[in-house]
């Protein structure tokens, strides 16, 4: 069982202004009681236009400008699922030059310790 909490920052203008791509650990809830469920493994997922066989992917702005994909990079920021103990489930790879990008399911074998790091 857990608490949910988040942080919010209120920022003038954003409205419309983010997308994602979702991959997650859904929970179960019994009225207010939630419990997170076991990761399924499910390998990569794949976003972007090596995997999508589409030329170039655009990004469509509530002003209605369509943006390449990849042209939005800096601003993207990849967030790793982490468990209770705070070991990754997930992780989320950088986009290569060509607009795509990696979900990959961790195995606890598949963790590589380097310099006392995960």
């Amino acid at each position: 069982m857990f608490n949910e909490s988040s942080l919010s920052t209120l920022v003038s203008g954003a409205e419309r202004a983010s997308t994602e791509w979702i991959v997650e650990r859904p929970d179960i809830c019994i009225g207010p009681v939630c419990t997170l469920t076991n990761l399924a493994n499910f390998g990569n997922a794949s976003f972007g236009s090596n995997f999508t066989n589409i030329n170039s992917d655009y990004v469509t702005l509530s002003n209605g400008t369509s943006l390449p994909f990849g042209s939005l990079s800096k601003y993207i920021y990849n967030i790793t699922m982490v468990n209770n103990n705070g070991s990754p489930l997930a992780y989320v790879s950088w986009f290569n030059k060509i607009s795509s990008f990696n979900v990959t399911y961790v195995t606890t074998s598949s963790i590589q310790v380097t310099n006392g790091h995960k």
